[in-house]
């Protein structure tokens, strides 16, 4: 039951994430909400995927920056993967 608590906390944290996304555009405040699901859960995979997509895509809007931020994407996708390896996303 100790494990539920920072699940939840996670799973909410990614929520608003999404929803800081869509209702706002708010990269900088979904990064930080995803990085604080990350710090909840640190074994689920999700957050590492969300973040994965959100350097992606600024990536591909920005051209300053790229390298960095797809190289920050694929390290997030690498930990996924290293979390859930039957599972990638």
């Amino acid at each position: 039951s100790c494990a539920v608590i920072p699940a939840t906390i996670a799973s909410l944290n990614m929520e608003a994430a999404m929803s800081v996304m869509r209702e706002r555009g708010d990269t900088g405040t979904a990064r930080r909400l995803l990085q604080l699901a990350v710090d909840a859960d640190p074994l689920d995979p999700q957050p590492h995927v969300a973040l994965a997509q959100l350097h992606f895509d600024a990536g591909r809007r920005r051209s300053r920056n790229r390298a960095e931020l797809t190289t920050t994407a694929i390290h997030e996708l690498d930990e996924a993967i290293r979390l859930d390896p039957e599972n990638p996303k």
